[in-house]
């Protein structure tokens, strides 16, 4: 059973990377800022109303994003990064979960959270993604979550929620944060109880 979820805080650190952008929008809206809006508004305050352990990270700089998750993780914990994705304009669309390759939890963990969100926001489902990475291998920016998915000790997983450049899933992602809340919970928790 899991002890405690590590909710990743992607983007942002000392860099203030922003993430993704939409700018077509009014005001101008940033992946990092509307995660955290996400995180900070429904959905930590949906985990601790039902008196859930969590933990956050702030990622610092990309490339320490491993050893950050790694320094509060105690056996049993799992890990998971929302991030929003980006592609051309209004043609993207959809839910996509990336998980670390041979991880039967990341693979389960995955599957659960990409239906849910698939189904609480009701766009495309773009699947679960396996990714290799190789912690002995030079360390790249563009690793496509590998150092998260793959180089963290609990099992982990990156959930792509909607395309930020798509201003209809930006729209309707707007008025389900508070359900994607409730959902994402519910889903944690019948993780919890399987596992």
């Amino acid at each position: 059973m899991a002890k405690k979820l590590i909710l990743v805080y992607a983007h942002g650190g000392i860099t203030k990377d922003p993430g993704a952008v939409n700018e077509s929008v009014k005001p101008v809206v940033n992946e990092r800022d509307w995660i955290k809006s996400w995180y900070d508004e429904y959905l930590i305050p949906e985990f601790k109303s039902r008196k859930l352990e969590i933990a956050t990270v702030q990622q610092t700089e990309w490339w320490k994003i491993d050893t950050q998750v790694d320094a509060i993780y105690e056996a049993g914990d799992i890990a998971i990064a929302c991030h929003l994705n980006a592609g051309p304009a209004d043609k993207a669309t959809g839910v996509e979960t990336l998980y670390c390759k041979g991880s039967a939890n990341g693979e389960k963990l995955a599957k659960l959270f990409n239906d849910t969100v698939v189904k609480v926001l009701g766009d495309k489902d773009r699947g679960i993604k396996p990714i290799q990475w190789d912690r002995n291998k030079p360390r790249v920016h563009d690793d496509r979550g590998g150092r998260l998915v793959c180089g963290t000790k609990p099992p982990c997983i990156l959930i792509e929620l909607f395309f930020l450049s798509n201003d209809k899933d930006l729209a309707d992602a707007n008025t389900k944060r508070k359900e994607l809340a409730k959902a994402f919970v519910d889903t944690y928790v019948a993780f919890r109880n399987k596992k």
